[in-house]
């Protein structure tokens, strides 16, 4: 048995010029359109993306609860 691990640069960090490193569970990718399209995001970004649609009147993304999570594989 191993651990699943994908390490990604959070989409959003880097639109303000920050290079933020995150550990995501790739089956559960917190995710929010950057550019036209899904873009991983670290638990800040995700959080601040859905302030704002909720203050737009909007319902918030759901977040998995095992987004940030590292699983054992098999």
């Amino acid at each position: 048995m191993g651990f699943m691990i994908v390490s990604v640069a959070c989409a959003g960090c880097k639109q303000l010029g920050i290079r933020t490193m995150i550990t995501i569970d790739g089956d559960h990718e917190p995710a929010i359109p950057i550019g036209g399209r899904p873009q991983p995001v670290c638990r800040q970004c995700f959080t601040f993306h859905n302030e704002g649609r909720i203050r737009r009147g909007l319902e918030p993304v759901p977040l998995h609860p095992k987004a940030y999570y590292i699983q054992k594989e098999g």
